[in-house]
């Protein structure tokens, strides 16, 4: 029997599809499921939950050891998210990302727990968080001088001295 032209068109293409299949089989392949460590203290894969969700893939596990996460999670593929412990692994998605009691939408340094108000909108915060100083700041944060008025703020030249206001 002969085959005819137009039929090693088709076989071709059939082989050509099969391949493509098989290597998007092996392309979505996840491998094995591993075991991504959280600890807010440090000392394991990652200080904050989100972050080892977002490095996750379907099927890991994510242990998160004791202490009190300020964050909120979205869970995007399949895991197992492990605590310690619900009296010692605490997730408070409540809003306050830097866990100064002030919650972000009205926090205008939402990532620093030493200040959270600026009343003039320049970027320093008017005075430090109850029981906070600038060596508390996560960021850097100095005060502002003059908390109501944006376009004045205390900035020293420590080589000549000078104070520009």
């Amino acid at each position: 029997m002969r085959i005819r032209s137009h039929h090693y068109h088709y076989l071709a293409v059939l082989l050509a599809f099969a391949a493509f299949l098989v290597l998007l089989l092996l392309s979505t392949h996840t491998g094995e499921a591993r075991t991504i460590t959280v600890d807010d203290d440090g000392g394991a894969n990652f200080t904050k939950i989100q972050d080892a969700i977002d490095n996750s893939r379907s099927g890991n596990t994510i242990r998160v050891y004791d202490g009190e996460y300020h964050e909120n999670i979205v869970v995007h593929t399949p895991i197992y998210l492990i605590g310690n412990g619900s009296l010692t692994t605490i997730i408070n998605g409540s809003g306050y990302s830097d866990g100064d009691g002030v919650t972000d939408s009205e926090d205008a340094f939402p990532n620093d727990p030493a200040a959270s108000k600026d009343s003039d909108g320049d970027g320093y915060p008017d005075e430090w968080n109850k029981g906070k100083t600038e060596k508390d700041s996560t960021t850097g944060l100095k005060l502002d001088e003059y908390p109501d008025d944006p376009d004045k703020w205390e900035k020293k030249d420590e080589d000549e001295g000078f104070i520009f206001i």
